[in-house]
């Protein structure tokens, strides 16, 4: 067996959806599982209890420490059968400022909190680290500030030294594209930057990093993205040259041009639904394989994986086929260390399914889907010998 730790990332009780209610089966906190890379099982091992919606996580570079945004959003409950999504608004007497945790791992991948401080905004979607370990960022949706941490020798994130904010009207007159929302800030492998995508304005902006991953205050390039595209991750072929973009409202993954990974034009895109769905459908996540052949989406309402063939340069060739996630509103995905697997976090019921992964690309189901509490996020850590 080769095992390792994988951490999921939740929403508890606090966190309602723009309806009011809640997400999904509410969690206590982040849950760990054993995950079997050869027989690609996962088993339930314990929670880390006491959180408010730790829905992303992210591991320093010698995964001894894990970074966790706490969203911490309470939706108004006069909202709950009266929804109109142009005048949403959440209760400023249930809103709550987000944070970042900082936890060590023991020796037996047990989580202790380290510290925990403001994640200097409201609602933070993403949390990333510098290649260096040096910095952690942060993306705050609801009030839109990128934050970027100083992490100290001991690993743990102190007040950010660069908080930025696009004062940019939006184009859109979407609900939710009435201001700026960044969703995600995705270090480039380098070390040289890192591409922040807004769903609020349809823009997808890369700034440069010092070597120590303090980051600029200003865009060294940005790309303005089809109206209504709702920008929410990215994910950088290898080359360089090619950048991919899903979007959250267009149901959309577009490919956009750059060099050495910073975006300068948007060269096409291609919808990421089943043929002839019809149905509301949110992309929420976008991998590339470990062999750089292969690209999937993960989809929100159709709830399936849509699968690409790319080219050498970072080209898609043609779609490979749609796959079912085997329960709703799949919100994450990761690939296991071995790259022959695939892992899907269903939202609701619950519930994470593993795939195994072909070499023509095609995806197929390993067991059942396995229980977990309004999954958000998958990490997967290296488990030391015990």
């Amino acid at each position: 067996m080769t095992l390792f730790d994988a951490y999921i990332g939740t929403f508890t009780a606090e966190f309602k959806a723009s309806d009011g209610q809640p997400m999904g089966a509410a969690s206590r906190g982040i849950e760990r599982f054993e995950f079997d890379d050869d027989s690609g099982v996962l088993r339930f091992v314990d929670e880390t209890a006491g959180l408010l919606s730790p829905s992303y996580l992210a591991l320093i570079p010698d995964q001894s420490l894990i970074y966790a945004v706490e969203r911490q959003l309470v939706a108004s409950p006069s909202f709950r059968g009266n929804f109109r999504p142009k005048t949403w608004r959440f209760d400023p007497t249930t809103m709550h400022p987000g944070a970042i945790t900082t936890f060590s791992i023991s020796s037996d991948g047990s989580l202790s909190p380290a510290c925990r401080i403001s994640s200097a905004g409201e609602s933070p979607s993403h949390v990333s680290v510098h290649p260096s370990g040096r910095r952690v960022y942060v993306a705050n949706y609801w009030s839109g500030q990128i934050a970027s941490f100083r992490v100290d020798s001991a690993g743990r994130a102190h007040a950010p030294d660069v908080v930025v904010r696009d004062p940019a009207p939006s184009h859109s007159d979407h609900w939710r594209q009435a201001e700026t929302h960044v969703h995600q800030v995705y270090p480039l492998a380098p070390g040289h930057g890192v591409l922040v995508t807004d769903l609020g304005l349809d823009r997808l902006a890369a700034y440069e990093t010092q070597p120590d991953g303090r980051m600029a205050e200003h865009p060294a390039s940005a790309v303005t993205l089809p109206l209504g595209t709702g920008p929410m991750h990215v994910v950088a072929h290898p080359s360089g040259r090619v950048v991919y973009v899903i979007g959250e409202l267009d149901s959309r993954v577009h490919i956009v041009a750059s060099e050495n990974g910073f975006p300068t034009c948007h060269r096409a895109s291609i919808s990421t639904a089943p043929e002839g769905y019809a149905g509301t459908n949110m992309p929420s996540e976008v991998l590339i394989s470990q062999d750089s052949r292969h690209l999937y989406v993960i989809n929100r309402g159709s709830n399936s994986v849509a699968g690409f063939l790319l080219d050498s340069a970072g080209g898609i060739v043609r779609a490979l086929g749609h796959w079912p996630t085997h329960g709703q509103t799949p919100r994450a995905a990761t690939w296991s260390p071995s790259g022959r697997h695939l892992l899907v976090a269903n939202q609701t019921p619950g519930s994470l399914v593993v795939f195994a992964r072909s070499e023509d690309g095609a995806l197929h189901l390993v067991g059942d889907p396995v229980e977990a509490h309004t999954p958000s996020c998958i990490l997967i850590r290296d488990r030391p010998s015990r």
